[in-house]
């Protein structure tokens, strides 16, 4: 199936995309708020489309923050959405 089974990506991917950000989002917010999954390698916020990208440094994070939080986490009291996104 085109994206991996069950909406997961065929390899082990260690990059999420985060959509619905909040504005004004800070680097230590988004940090916080994904950081407590594990380590993260690089964070990338693009604050006009409100939505960034984080890379942990274990793909075995990533999986683990997708599938613990429904792919969704709050932020300033609303879910934001959560995609694997293309390793780099």
């Amino acid at each position: 199936l085109p994206g991996g089974l069950g909406g997961l990506p065929l390899s082990h991917s260690r990059a999420v995309f985060i959509s619905m950000l909040p504005p004004n989002i800070s680097y230590e917010e988004l940090c916080s708020a994904v950081g407590e999954y594990g380590p993260l390698e690089s964070v990338k916020i693009i604050p006009d489309k409100r939505h960034g990208f984080v890379n942990f440094v274990d793909p075995a994070d990533a999986l683990q923050l997708m599938a613990s939080t429904g792919q969704q986490v709050p932020l300033r009291g609303k879910p934001t959405l959560l995609q694997w996104g293309k390793a780099r």
